[in-house]
């Protein structure tokens, strides 16, 4: 999967004392780490939780429920599958990108000929956002239309710390996105 590397906080959360500034989009970013190949580095993932893995504890009970729900519902629908992670680390990895691949590589996120997976990674420890869609829901889900999405949609919310607000919004326009092509 190519990964989308959204950098968000810097703009959400420069009145926080988060980070500096800055909202890009990049591409195809490349990790560096100790381990030589994505078998090497499973030991360093964490278990599936089911769609919802919020290891950095930002959502409430009720919102991982409704975005369970939103996202079984979608899958259900159409085989595209979501998993949302939360998570304050990373490493060895040292992009949220190149983490999220390989994790929904491991975890085996989308049919595996559709390649219709899409992970959503959300670091408030690290300051980013980053959608990781695979090659089969990248030619709806571009950089500039996720990057819309999170002006549009995430911002207001990610800025006062309202990320199961921001995810659940995220969510579901992207489902209404893949469910209108």
């Amino acid at each position: 999967m190519k990964s989308i590397r959204l950098l968000i906080f810097g703009v959400l959360c420069a009145g926080l004392g988060i980070l500096a500034p800055q909202v890009r989009a990049q591409t195809d970013r490349t990790y560096l780490s100790t381990a030589d190949s994505t078998e090497e580095r499973m030991g360093t993932f964490p278990q599936r939780i089911g769609w919802v893995n919020d290891y950095e504890k930002l959502l409430t009970a009720n919102e991982i429920a409704e975005l369970t729900t939103i996202i079984r519902n979608h899958q259900q629908l159409t085989s595209d599958e979501i998993a949302i992670v939360t998570t304050k680390s990373f490493a060895p990895y040292h992009d949220l990108g190149g983490y999220g691949k390989d994790l929904a590589t491991v975890w085996g996120i989308g049919k595996s000929k559709k390649d219709n997976g899409l992970m959503i990674m959300l670091s408030k420890t690290k300051g980013e956002i980053q959608f990781v869609p695979g090659d089969g829901l990248k030619g709806t889900l571009t950089d500039t239309l996720l990057n819309q999405l999170i002006d549009n949609k995430m911002i207001g919310s990610l800025q006062k710390e309202l990320f199961g607000d921001a995810l659940i919004a995220g969510t579901k326009e992207i489902i209404r996105i893949l469910e209108s092509h």
